[in-house]
Order: structure tokens, then sequence, then C-alpha cells
């Protein structure tokens, strides 16, 4: 049972961390695109 509680943390954990790196990915090739637009 403990076990099973830790392994969902870390899912869960590992699934936000994905995310926000999704997010920061997407939020620098963004800013890079804006970069190229402006200069």
């Amino acid at each position: 049972m403990i076990t099973m509680v830790r392994y969902g943390r870390g899912a869960r954990h590992a699934t936000s961390r994905a995310v926000l790196t999704a997010d920061a990915d997407h939020a620098s090739s963004g800013i890079a695109w804006m970069m190229t637009r402006t200069g």
C-alpha cells in the first residue's frame, strides 16, 4: 500500500515536471520567434 502511494506520487511528479519542461520549451521558442520577428 505504501509503495503504491509512493509510486503514484512519483508518477504525478514526473508528469508535472514534463509539463513544466514543455512549457519552458514553448516559452523559449516563442521568445526566439519574437526576437527574429522584431530584430
